[in-house]
């Protein structure tokens, strides 16, 4: 495995680190103009969609019998709340095949995002052995092409320039 250099470890770090020192303040004002508009962001309607399925088993079936299959991809980078709607909208057919999902849990990327790649492992390990896991030998995305425009090389080649 290699090492990436320190320096480049930190510059690469500084960015998120600093756009949350900057937002995390505007957090209570971002919460109340939503309820003053009635408004939903992402998070907000993940959660009361959550909120509608989960209390209202009228509503979680009627919705649960218009989807006959439901295929999530990128399935590493969903969240325990998005893991959640998918449990409710496939209801007691999650382990009959109703449930198609794709993913791998080692290229989770989004956990800025509350996605935990432990949700993958347990919704897998939910569903029934027979066809749970096809493996992909052949990995398209890491062609040394595309490994070059990756943000950590993209901080080295600047290093680099900046430093000569």
């Amino acid at each position: 495995m290699e090492r990436f250099p320190r320096e480049d470890v930190i510059a690469a770090s500084s960015w998120p680190a600093g756009s949350l020192r900057l937002t995390h303040p505007n957090g209570p004002a971002y919460a109340a103009a939503k309820q003053a508009e009635g408004a939903l962001d992402f998070d907000g309607l993940a959660c009361c969609m959550l909120d509608l399925l989960r209390d209202n088993a009228s509503v979680r079936q009627r919705v649960a019998a218009g989807i006959r299959l439901l295929m999530v991809d990128e399935f590493q980078d969903t969240d325990p709340v998005q893991a959640d709607l998918v449990r409710n909208l496939c209801g007691a057919a999650l382990t009959g095949g109703k449930l198609f999902m794709v993913g791998d849990r080692k290229q989770s990327i989004y956990r800025f995002r509350r996605a935990d790649p432990t949700v993958f492992a347990k919704m897998s390990d939910e569903l029934p052995s027979p066809g749970r896991t096809a493996t992909e030998r052949q990995f398209f995305r890491s062609q040394p092409a595309v490994l070059e425009l990756l943000p950590i090389n993209c901080l080295r080649q600047r290093w680099k320039v900046m430093n000569r």
